[in-house]
């Protein structure tokens, strides 16, 4: 039964686990990875990933394929929380550019550009 189960640290007490990631402090070394599909588990989405950020002062890499918009993600951002943008290369590049440049005006403050998904990964045929 796991209620039974204490964890009690005796080597690492009164350690500070904040961390700075270009140039801005925040509370753990770990951030909110971008994830998409965040409707499916509530209504407010990502939205409310940013809003658990912000109260434990934990960065939030917002996923450029969130369920919310660029703009209602950095609606849900309270003063002087710092969030990241994802970046997909898209084949039309004026479209990430624009992407990028909207980001920047909403006030979205690092980047990530992701190459592991640009497209659909080779599948095995199940008929083999």
């Amino acid at each position: 039964e796991f209620r039974r189960v204490l964890f009690r640290s005796r080597l690492i007490e009164n350690v500070s686990l904040s961390t700075t990631l270009l140039g801005t402090t925040f509370s753990a070394p770990f951030f909110i990875c971008p994830a998409g599909g965040g409707k499916l588990a509530h209504p407010e989405g990502e939205k409310l990933m940013t809003k658990a950020a912000a109260k434990h002062d934990v960065l939030h890499w917002v996923c450029n394929m969130a369920s919310c918009t660029q703009q209602e993600m950095a609606d849900a951002r309270v003063d002087n929380q710092t969030q990241y943008w994802q970046i997909y290369a898209m084949n039309d590049l004026s479209v990430t550019e624009g992407e990028i440049k909207r980001a920047v005006e909403l006030g979205y403050k690092g980047f990530a550009l992701t190459v592991d998904a640009l497209r659909a990964g080779k599948r095995e045929s199940r008929n083999q």
